[in-house]
């Protein structure tokens, strides 16, 4: 595309960071100002000879990589963690050898399913929502998986590698044969790594943590999340006794948590405690400000592209309003 001298094309960086800001804000917030950027970063040229959007020789589009790094893209199904009221792992119903090894304190299965279903229904009500990370039930499995159909609650399930819904050690043809099962226990099946916002928090979800496995050598790494990046993961699998946090992962298991759902209000505190942790929504306004820094402070197109200059404040025009529209303790708690 040919361009006038001295016209200056958006950059590409200015592309994707307001393709960040829009994303952000519309998943964070109902803000109807945030339309506005939306459709100047998405709508063609108005001029044959040079648009302010024009990235040429860059590609066209917007980076993905890019907005993938900037968290503006889900590398994985979008899931809703603000409806979720608990969380929990690796009950593993019906395994007779689990007590063995995972050094629980039941003298038989018997004894542990019913322990496990007593305190999942004392403290689950009936129009709560759990979110399961896999390892439900083992065992004789029309068995096992239908001692959950009592369970209270809206049920979730992200498989672990013992279910036989799992990608990671059942063929296409086993899912399809055991998922009427799970379903008419009560389960929703869900894919086995998702992504979501809780509380305007990014937040990730599997039954594999980032690294470390029961058996030493991490395993089914193919199925756990692609790299530690720092968003926070919920995790089961590891059956270990500590209680949670470690780093970036929180183990949600039962042997770490009285064999109990855990309430998603702990999640909730150990996110807030991150250091350098912020909303969607904070990153957003924080990069509207620092895109508009950058254009009203960049240089100025020659006489000559005036037409072009209208585009930049339209731009600077509709992030003003955006973060005018912004509540005032979102930008800055």
């Amino acid at each position: 595309m040919w361009i006038p001298r001295g016209c200056r094309p958006l950059r590409p960086q200015h592309i994707d960071a307001c393709k960040r800001i829009v994303y952000r804000t519309s998943v964070g917030t109902k803000v109807a100002a945030y339309a506005g950027v939306s459709k100047m970063i998405s709508r063609p040229s108005s001029s044959p000879h040079c648009s302010p959007f024009s990235t040429d020789p860059y590609p066209s589009d917007f980076s993905r990589a890019a907005l993938i790094e900037g968290g503006a893209v889900s590398q994985y199904p979008w899931f809703d963690f603000d409806q979720v009221d608990f969380v929990t792992s690796d009950q593993h119903f019906g395994h007779a050898r689990i007590s063995e090894l995972a050094e629980r304190p039941f003298a038989t299965v018997e004894e542990m399913n019913a322990e496990l279903a007593r305190r999942w229904n004392e403290v689950v009500g009936p129009d709560d929502t759990v979110l399961h990370l896999g390892d439900l039930a083992l065992g004789p499995i029309e068995e096992s998986v239908g001692l959950t159909a009592h369970l209270n609650g809206r049920r979730f399930l992200v498989p672990g590698n013992h279910d036989r819904v799992s990608p990671a050690t059942q063929s296409r043809r086993a899912i399809e044969r055991f998922a009427p099962l799970y379903e008419a226990a009560g389960w929703s099946i869900l894919p086995e790594v998702i992504e979501g916002t809780r509380r305007g928090y990014r937040i990730l979800a599997c039954h594999y943590p980032y690294s470390a496995d029961s058996h030493g050598t991490d395993r089914h790494t193919t199925h756990r999340p692609r790299e530690d990046d720092g968003v926070p993961l919920l995790h089961g699998h590891t059956h270990t006794r500590d209680h949670g946090p470690n780093g970036h992962q929180f183990h949600v298991g039962v042997d770490a948590h009285e064999f109990t759902p855990i309430r998603f209000t702990v999640i909730d505190e150990w996110i807030r405690s991150r250091p350098g942790i912020e909303t969607r929504l904070q990153a957003a306004t924080q990069e509207a400000r620092t895109v508009l820094a950058d254009l009203v402070g960049g240089e100025t197109p020659g006489s000559d592209a005036l037409f072009y200059m209208q585009g930049y404040n339209e731009l600077v025009i509709v992030l003003e309003e955006l973060l005018d529209a912004l509540p005032h303790d979102e930008q800055h708690e």
